[in-house]
């Protein structure tokens, strides 16, 4: 769905390749669906941290966010 620039990757590549990907067998809807339920998961999991968790709620962000 991105552009092999994008990508930093040959567009198309995975599923060329046979890879097992989760919008290959997901479908990007409902992957997008799980990446929103595990990144809620793991920023509630985030919130229970005794020490400031800052950095690694940014850290959960970045990683759902990204592009590539």
């Amino acid at each position: 769905t991105e552009s092999t620039e994008t990508l930093g990757k040959t567009a198309g590549k995975d599923a060329n390749a046979q890879k097992a990907t989760y919008p290959g067998k997901f479908g990007i809807e409902r992957t997008r669906e799980i990446a929103l339920s595990v990144t809620e998961e793991a920023l509630g999991i985030a919130d229970q941290v005794r020490t400031d968790s800052t950095i690694l709620k940014a850290l959960i962000h970045r990683i759902v966010n990204r592009s590539s």
